[in-house]
């Protein structure tokens, strides 16, 4: 076990040699100067493995051993490097406007959302394959979504929820945690506009879906309740209500093939935070 004394040492000698005050790092970290200074003075125990990986990467260290003085430990081989193609596919997440164009047909941009989900489950490098199609594909939707009428812009919505469902499910384990859950709420967002276009819905699965993947986030971020609370509302949404007579439309819970995943440990708040600041600055589709 770490000597707390030992690692407030560590810990004070860093945050100079970075130039930091500690209500500074506090800042950074999301708690108060007094909890760096009871950290620094040995009063408190050395925090949990995210809180310490929080410290390396503000701190600008390399190696916990810096911080715990045990035994090396690269902080890349705990936090793991994002997909090569992960900042295309986060600005098309933020982007704030909606794309110039005329809107895709709700055929084409169904047969263009079915072939992602198609490279999503078939291709031996799904986030390869999936990162070159999303951001083009987001765009497609949140215009089609945005500037069709009547039951074509229900029709929309639905694929736009299945689009944002598959970039939740490529985000999962990338250094973007907080897209994570805008994917999930804008996909809960679009699923909701859609049954709202109509008097009643033709797709209750397409809320059912979104908050399967909503449920999923849970379970990847170790939040186990709210993946259970998640799970029992999609059931009573999906229900047992029947779709009308004629073709059913796509629903974005069809064909998701789920995965065993280990569990992230990361910190929930501040992700949560960096959320709602995300969701309040892109509220668009």
């Amino acid at each position: 076990m770490t000597d707390p004394t030992a690692f407030g040492a560590r810990l004070r000698a860093h945050r100079e040699r970075a130039g930091k005050t500690r209500p500074v790092l506090g800042g950074l970290l999301g708690r108060s100067a007094e909890w760096i200074k009871a950290l620094e003075n040995g009063r408190l125990l050395p925090p949990r493995l995210p809180m310490l990986l929080r410290l390396a990467e503000v701190l600008d260290l390399s190696d916990l051993a810096d911080l715990t003085g045990d035994q090396s430990l690269p902080v890349a081989s705990v936090t793991r490097a994002g997909h090569p193609d992960i900042d295309n596919v986060a600005a098309a997440m933020q982007r704030s406007t909606v794309p110039v164009d005329d809107p895709t047909p709700v055929d084409a941009l169904r047969s263009l959302v079915d072939q992602a989900w198609a490279l999503w489950h078939r291709s031996t490098v799904e986030r390869t394959a999936v990162a070159a199609v999303l951001p083009g594909l987001l765009a497609d939707a949140q215009r089609s979504a945005r500037r069709l009428d009547g039951l074509a812009r229900r029709q929309a919505l639905v694929e736009l929820a299945r689009v944002y469902h598959l970039a939740q499910l490529y985000m999962a384990h990338q250094p973007y945690p907080e897209l994570v859950w805008l994917a999930a709420d804008r996909a809960m967002r679009a699923a909701c506009g859609s049954r709202a276009a109509a008097a009643r819905s033709t797709c209750p699965a397409s809320s059912a879906g979104v908050r399967a993947g909503r449920s999923r986030s849970c379970r990847d971020f170790t939040r186990l309740d709210g993946s259970q609370v998640a799970t029992a509302s999609g059931r009573r949404a999906a229900g047992p209500v029947r779709p009308a007579a004629g073709p059913r439309p796509a629903c974005p819970v069809a064909g998701i093939r789920h995965r065993p995943r280990a569990a992230e440990s990361v910190t929930v708040q501040s992700t949560r935070r960096a959320s709602r600041a995300l969701l309040s600055s892109c509220s668009m589709y």
